[in-house]
């Protein structure tokens, strides 16, 4: 029996793949679990077009992030926070306010998950960060101005 997998499973496939299985094992546990559904050429030819829609949706989420990152890569964002007459942050610069520094900047809205930077941002001045959008990467500056 031939059944399309909707999930992985362990030792038999992976999900989206068609593999041919025991009639019993395909019916009592792959089918009644929903883990699988049974190939028809239909459904066969139904799964390869959603397949081909959804990677061509990736490919362009994927396009416009690279745009996203080549927009903010070697830029620099402004953040202003409380410090002291020495130049350090009372509280530690988050990553909350690089993300809203990006919106502001250049309009687009970034995951918080997105921002890296190497070390906590503690003093005012100039702090290399990454951000990681997609398979894509750009470096960019984080200026901290102080505000008493």
């Amino acid at each position: 029996m031939k059944i399309i997998l909707r999930k992985d499973v362990k030792g038999v496939g992976q999900r989206g793949k068609v593999v041919d299985v025991n009639d019993g094992y395909g019916l009592n546990y792959l089918i009644a679990r929903g883990l699988g559904e049974q190939a028809t050429p239909e459904k066969i030819k139904q799964y390869e077009a959603s397949e081909k829609q959804s990677a061509a949706a990736r490919e362009e989420q994927e396009r416009g992030l690279q745009a996203l990152a080549s927009k903010i890569d070697g830029q620099s964002v402004v953040v202003s926070a409380r410090a002291s007459s020495s130049g350090h942050l009372y509280q530690q610069l988050s990553a909350e306010l690089v993300v809203d520094a990006i919106k502001k900047d250049f309009g687009v809205d970034v995951p918080v998950q997105s921002i890296q930077v190497h070390a906590p941002i503690k003093t005012i001045g100039e702090t290399k960060a990454k951000i990681k959008l997609g398979k894509t990467t750009a470096d960019f500056a984080v200026v901290v101005k102080g505000i008493e």
